[in-house]
């Protein structure tokens, strides 16, 4: 599914039309689980973006993305992104 998100991306397709397009092949949207809690079901555009702008699904390995608060508490915050 993620190849073929690239693939319509790369072919010309927008972010609404790649969504409406997997809603009608019957993929399950990124977020199905918290959909079902909100009433909401399918694929929306930002969820396409997000996948399309994720340098893990093209392969490359992200660290530093977070940090821990303190030793103590398991809460994290996230860092700021150095891309340039």
């Amino acid at each position: 599914m993620v190849k073929k998100i690239f693939e319509m991306y790369k072919q010309g397709y927008g972010y609404s039309y790649i969504a409406r397009y997997l809603d009608l092949q019957g993929c399950s949207p990124p977020s199905a689980k918290s959909s079902l809690q909100n009433g909401k079901s399918g694929w929306n555009a930002v969820a396409v973006q997000r996948i399309l702008l994720n340098r893990v699904y093209i392969g490359n390995t992200v660290q530093g993305v977070s940090e821990k608060v303190s030793f103590k508490s398991k809460k994290t915050r996230r860092l700021p992104s150095i891309d340039g």
